[in-house]
């Protein structure tokens, strides 16, 4: 198949990584807010009124002199509190706060982590394949190149976040799968003669490691290191994921984080969110969400008509997008590795539609009593032997049904992962890298059949039978309910 058209688009502004332990959140939550309120000005305290009023008139027209950030992600999940955005935003929000841990216990400062090289977003746009297999496309050359590769799934679009070192390497390698690069508008399109094959992907290339030289070398590789670091992804079926964006009315100008703004503040001071991930992105019409489904009234948007006040509970008055697909993560723990080395969710998915070929499910799957036992226990599964396990836990999922139904005014983005196997049965998955972990977000009926899968490949594999049932969000950590 080949891909009908395709853009890459470079994003202006550099951003920095940032890790925060999951202990050490609350003293970055205010850090973390200032940075979402950023576009509001605090107020100057003063205690003549006119002045204080002049005050308030500088904060209204500070929209016209403030600099949006051209990328930012701010995400907590089971793992980490990562944010992405620009040094500058870091330097102001996060520094003096990491200043003032350092004087308290260096220990504590030396656990975070902020990177010292600048990375840079590219926006991933096209037609003609599904979502999944042009990301594939895109960044197996990126893979193979040994760059190191961040992927963060919106609401509207894919991007891709590599080291801003690497641009030169990034145009190379693209120009040599078949883009032309436009210099007028600093982005790739796919040429009509790009030649396409099937690719595997992975980004599990530790620095100093010559890159592979063939794609099954590379995914080796990142099996090899997953299986030498321990690192098994985990699924806490316990949370419950919507993807959403920021609702802009036609007769509103008002920006997505102006949107936002309340309904963010009560759910980071009070809610206490398990799992929470933003983006803003200047290519992207409105901020995206994805967010826990407990969450969404806190989005609620009140109207009043002709027939009185109406309250929208599920969100729908802030936030488009379905609020009935559930999505659950499946997360894997890269703390123990190198930051360059953390953009692997890629590569994970590459195996899985490497395997997805069976067009059949396996005749020894689990009856549904079993899975659903295993999902109302409320624990967290853990997939077990990620080398073996994956052989056939990718071929399982292809071989699952997907039903499918539209809600909203808009689809979660799709990523069907393997060209030769029917659409209606590919897995649908999206991506979310962050600092130190990275994230496989799948809806909630894969994720039931998963398990089942999951549970049966246990049973059959004696290498396997360690593999039990248990939450992965640390006991001391402050975001444990």
């Amino acid at each position: 198949m080949a891909l009908i058209d395709a853009q890459v688009h470079f994003l202006e502004e550099c951003v920095v990584l940032v890790h925060i332990p999951l202990e050490l959140y609350p003293y970055f939550l205010k850090s973390v807010l200032r940075l979402i309120l950023d576009e509001t000005p605090p107020l100057e305290d003063k205690t003549d009124d006119d002045a204080a009023l002049d005050d308030f008139d500088n904060a209204s027209e500070h929209g016209s002199a403030y600099k949006p950030p051209a990328f930012m992600n701010v995400s907590i999940t089971p793992v980490e509190v990562s944010v992405m955005c620009p040094r500058r935003l870091v330097d102001k929000y996060f520094v003096p706060v990491m200043d003032q841990l350092d004087q308290l216990d260096t220990s504590l400062r030396s656990r975070l982590i902020v990177s010292e090289n600048d990375y840079i977003a590219m926006q991933v746009l096209g037609q003609g394949l599904e979502a999944g297999k042009r990301v594939l496309e895109l960044t197996s050359p990126l893979a193979l190149a040994g760059i190191s590769i961040f992927f963060i799934s919106t609401y509207f679009s894919d991007y891709i976040v590599v080291p801003k070192q690497s641009k030169a390497s990034v145009i190379s390698a693209l120009e040599k799968r078949g883009f032309q690069f436009n210099n007028t508008s600093a982005a790739f399109i796919t040429s009509p003669l790009s030649p396409t094959t099937e690719r595997r992907l992975s980004d599990l290339i530790p620095p100093g490691t010559p890159p592979p030289s063939t794609l099954g070398e590379l995914q080796t590789r990142t099996f090899n290191n997953l299986r030498k670091n321990q690192i098994t992804p985990s699924v806490d079926d316990s949370l419950r994921l919507v993807q959403c964006a920021a609702h802009h009315e036609y007769h509103t100008q008002e920006s997505s984080m102006s949107i936002l703004r309340d309904a963010l503040t009560t759910v980071l001071l009070v809610d206490e969110p398990r799992f929470l991930s933003l983006t803003l992105a200047a290519l992207d019409p409105a901020a995206s969400l994805l967010l826990e489904k407990r969450l969404l009234p806190r989005f609620a948007r009140q109207s009043t008509s002709s027939t009185g006040t109406r309250s929208y509970e599920d969100g729908s008055g802030l936030l488009l997008g379905s609020k009935e697909d559930h999505l659950i993560p499946i997360t894997l723990d890269l703390r123990d590795l190198p930051l360059e080395a953390s953009g692997i969710v890629c590569g994970v998915a590459g195996r899985l539609a490497d395997a997805a070929t069976v067009p059949h499910p396996h005749p020894h799957a689990l009856p549904d009593s079993a899975i659903d036992s295993a999902i109302d226990s409320g624990a967290s599964s853990v997939i077990g032997s990620v080398p073996n396990l994956f052989d056939s836990f990718g071929t399982r999922l292809a071989a699952l049904s997907i039903d499918k139904s539209a809600h909203g005014l808009h689809t979660l983005p799709s990523h069907h992962l393997q060209p030769g196997v029917d659409v209606a049965d590919a897995v649908e998955i999206s991506f979310l890298s962050t600092a130190r972990a990275g994230t496989i977000i799948v809806g909630e009926d894969e994720l039931r059949r998963a398990i089942g899968a999951l549970e049966e490949e246990r049973r059959l594999e004696p290498g396997l039978e360690g593999a039990s049932l248990e939450s992965q969000t640390p006991p001391d950590s402050p975001l444990r309910r």
